[in-house]
């Protein structure tokens, strides 16, 4: 090694002034040198003199380590992400292991928040939980980075393995090299800082150049680099004014215990409602946003909570496999105004083939079948889950809450549960429970063709329509108590936005409402369920209460106003789980009189200023329960408002009102609470 004035140097390198070197010969932030034979950002190289053309000994590179190693992925192919530190050690590690395993190694590793699953031998990366468009992505090993400003860039892992080779080329480095120092002429031998390339590597679309300095360019064969090039040289700018720098290692050193996400203690499964074949705001999505929601409020408000053991939501998709009528309505359907006409379809009809006799049987099990699967999906992804104590509840929106408290009325928590196989899916239009074999035709689900389909299909749907006028004539329904096996019991019940209790009334609800109970079980199976809670905004027109239900004094009781989750909760809040009282909520005025059509439309386009309550009608609501005999009091209370926003105009918020649930900061505050309280109660028990 040589030493510049005013340093010491370590063995094996060469030292700018100033400074000092450690074994290897790169330069580490303030001017001193870090091993690895580049530069790491931060410190400014110093000038070194021009070495002795023709000759050169490079030090000899060792492998990267796993922490200098980060793995990528992209959804675009344009803008590639890093993982954290905690996944890409964990593919980095497995990555290095499949040459030792071989067909013994793992297929998949799980990665951000144990949602995906990374294949190292595909290099693609699925939702574990889901399947829509964006399930499945690209992913990277960063070995080789180009550098643009703050910018790191990672290289294409065949550019960047041709690279590490002739880097770590023992040959190429110990041996004296050739300098590629060529002059045009004898006066560029006379300029002090002419750089000295002392490698080079030719690839297809660019060329790696190794400079005497330590420092490594990439330059692209393109026609702007070319040109680029040729300006540089007539400026006299040398080699380096076109090249790329390029760095070997991620500037970040990835963590064991960077990011590294709590376990589960609780699982939420997300509902959806009507719509889901629309496919514009996928269940996924919808999930995603209030997982998102539920993180922040958490972090702010119950970061130890939370990262002792997180929430995880998973959505349920239970309308995409079923085909209901397999495709006549659409072929009825008229070419005018089509894409209203297939909105519709897709959406409004749900509840109409759900309050059908014949295709109510095919959508609850279809509930079923995906509400079972995703928790067993969970569980072998999760096998501590249960033995950590962790519990399981239910988020549904809209038209899925109804579906969801019907499904809790059929069925039982399976005992002896095998969580290892998933719930056999029934196949299309085929899902009711009664089995139907034909003479002649095979029984398995897989068994024959598309004629034996669709002569099954025929059958199937004739079945249904002379058991649905049987149960018409006989007023008796095909669905007896327990049809259903759910895997777990349901801690808390979400409904979010919901029709219920208009769906209750519609069903004689004097003897689905058990009023002695004063509390969930009243409305719920408490061997299913332990405790419903209704949601709802002040202007959604879909929502409707609960409580009348169970006692018609609360018709005059207000819904609990819950607390805002842009502020701090209450103490109250957080030992009740309800939140303080609620503020004086204006009554609607009356729709205009006409048709129902263009009463909603005026009514929406054209609001009319709400009047003050007069005193009369103050007089018949009450913030709360108190005035109540204490038997008669609900044990808990069911209804659960929203905050209105500032706008005081109702009808405005209703556009977005039953869709807002999902963002709403103040609905995963509340499921934050109850969780939480439940939490602590079983702590403390």
């Amino acid at each position: 090694g040589s030493m510049a004035p005013g340093g010491s140097m370590a063995p094996g390198g060469s030292m700018a002034p100033g400074g000092s070197m450690a074994p290897g010969g790169s330069m580490a932030p303030g001017g001193s040198m870090a091993p690895g034979g580049s530069m790491a950002p931060g410190g400014p190289m110093a000038p070194r003199g021009p070495m002795a053309p023709g000759s050169a000994t490079i030090p000899a590179e060792l492998p990267l380590q796993l922490h200098e190693v980060r793995w990528f992925h992209t959804r675009n192919s344009k803008y590639w992400l890093p993982f954290c530190g905690v996944d890409s050690l964990k593919l980095e590690v497995m990555h290095q292991m499949m040459p030792v395993l071989g067909e013994a190694t793992p297929a998949c590793v799980d990665v951000m928040g144990d949602l995906y699953e990374a294949n190292l031998k595909t290099r693609t990366c699925t939702a574990i939980y889901w399947t829509d468009k964006e399930a499945t992505f690209k992913i990277l090993q960063g070995t080789w980075f180009e550098v643009q400003g703050d910018k790191w860039y990672p290289l294409e892992e065949a550019e960047a393995q041709a690279i590490e080779k002739k880097h770590c080329d023992p040959e190429w480095r110990i041996k004296d090299v050739k300098m590629d120092t060529t002059p045009a002429d004898n006066e560029s031998i006379a300029k002090p800082l002419q750089e000295i390339v002392i490698g080079r590597l030719v690839l297809e679309k660019c060329d790696i150049i190794w400079m005497d300095d330590g420092i490594i360019y990439k330059q692209r064969k393109d026609l702007s680099s070319f040109l680029v090039l040729k300006m540089g040289e007539a400026l006299g700018k040398g080699t380096s004014f076109s090249g790329i720098c390029l760095r070997r290692g991620y500037r970040e050193s990835a963590m064991a215990d960077e990011e590294e996400p709590a376990p589960v203690g609780h699982l939420i499964l997300m509902v959806h409602g009507i719509g889901e074949s629309l496919d514009r705001s996928p269940i996924s999505k919808s999930t995603t946003d209030f997982r998102e929601a539920c993180t922040q409020v958490a972090k702010k408000y119950f970061p130890e909570l939370w990262n002792e053991k997180r929430i995880e939501f998973l959505p349920v998709d239970w309308r995409t496999s079923l085909t209901l009528d397999d495709g006549m309505l659409k072929r009825i359907t008229l070419h005018g105004i089509k894409t209203l006409r297939d909105v519709l379809n897709d959406s409004v009809l749900d509840v109409f083939y759900y309050t059908s006799l014949k295709y109510r049987q095919e959508i609850l099990s279809g509930l079923h079948v995906a509400i079972n699967n995703q928790y067993r999906l969970f569980i072998k992804h999760h096998p501590h889950f249960l033995e950590d104590g962790g519990t399981v509840s239910i988020f549904s929106h809209s038209l899925g809450s109804v579906i969801t408290y019907d499904l809790l009325h059929e069925s039982r928590v399976a005992k002896n549960i095998i969580h290892d196989d998933p719930v056999p899916r029934p196949p299309a239009s085929q899902s009711s429970p009664v089995k139907v074999e034909s003479c002649g035709e095979p029984t398995g689900v897989d068994g024959g063709g598309d004629e034996v389909r669709a002569a099954r299909l025929k059958r199937l749907h004739d079945l249904r329509g002379e058991m649905a006028e049987l149960e018409r004539l006989l007023g008796v329904s095909s669905s007896p108590d327990h049809t259903y096996s759910l895997d777990f019991k349901v801690e808390h019940f979400f409904v979010v936005g919901s029709p219920l209790g208009m769906f209750i009334v519609m069903r004689e609800h004097e003897s689905l409402v058990k009023r002695g109970h004063r509390s969930s079980a009243s409305l719920v199976p408490t061997e299913v369920c332990r405790r419903i809670h209704n949601l709802h905004h002040p202007s959604d027109p879909v929502a409707y209460r609960l409580e009348p239900l169970v006692n018609e004094a609360y018709a005059s009781i207000r819904p609990v106003k819950i607390d805002s989750g842009g502020s701090k909760p209450s103490k109250t809040a957080l030992d009740h789980a309800e939140g303080p009282k609620s503020d004086q909520v204006l009554a609607a005025p009356s729709g205009q009189s006409g048709s129902w059509m263009s009463s909603l439309i005026s009514a929406v386009t054209n609001p009319k200023k709400q009047a003050p309550e007069s005193k009369q009608d103050k007089d018949k609501l009450f913030d709360n329960d108190s005035n109540l005999p204490p038997e008669e009091r609900l044990k808990e209370r069911i209804d659960f408002s929203l905050k209105e926003g500032v706008v005081d105009i109702s009808y405005v918020n209703t556009l977005t009102a039953h869709t807002g649930y999902w963002t709403s900061a103040d609905c995963a505050l509340y499921v934050l609470l109850q969780v939480y309280k439940s939490r602590r109660t079983r702590n403390t028990m």
